[in-house]
């Protein structure tokens, strides 16, 4: 058995996206990063979570902004957001 696990760096919506819908998702997916986590020893190395610029570049030469509804669930996790990420 092999476990992997990829991503492509974030989910992307669009920006007509229901708040509500995209903070329940987002709120889901944080909830479960513990769960990711636990499912083989590669996964803590994982950047799941990880919302700095170090690691995202999401201000970088394609920036992107979180969706008003993600930036709630991570802010409402303990997360801290980049200023240049914010919507």
């Amino acid at each position: 058995m092999f476990r992997g696990y990829a991503d492509i760096g974030g989910e992307v919506v669009n920006v007509s996206m229901d708040e509500e819908t995209a903070y329940g998702l987002t709120k889901a997916f944080i909830e479960g990063i513990p769960i990711l986590k636990a499912k083989s020893p590669m996964m803590p190395t994982v950047w799941l979570g990880e919302t700095s610029l170090e690691f995202t570049g999401m201000c970088g030469a394609m920036p992107m902004q979180y969706h008003p509804g993600a930036a709630r669930a991570w802010k409402e996790a303990g997360y801290t957001l980049p200023d240049c990420a914010k919507p």
